[in-house]
């Protein structure tokens, strides 16, 4: 199993136990995967906003600048 999935289930294991999770990622697949929700900055010093990970997707939203 390569690090990435060690990791991704990890997280998963640790949530389920009633852990939070506080992630950051550039990459919307990890987001999607792990995420039951999220926040989003689309441009510097704006507020972020509360999404979905799918919506984010859908929007093009991907944390970038």
């Amino acid at each position: 199993m390569d690090a990435r999935r060690a990791l991704w289930e990890g997280v998963r294991s640790f949530h389920a136990d009633g852990g939070a999770v506080l992630l950051t990622s550039h990459y919307i697949e990890e987001v999607e995967a792990l995420a039951d929700r999220s926040w989003c900055w689309t441009t510097a010093g704006s507020s972020p906003t509360t999404v979905s990970p799918r919506s984010a997707a859908r929007s093009g939203s991907n944390g970038s600048h």
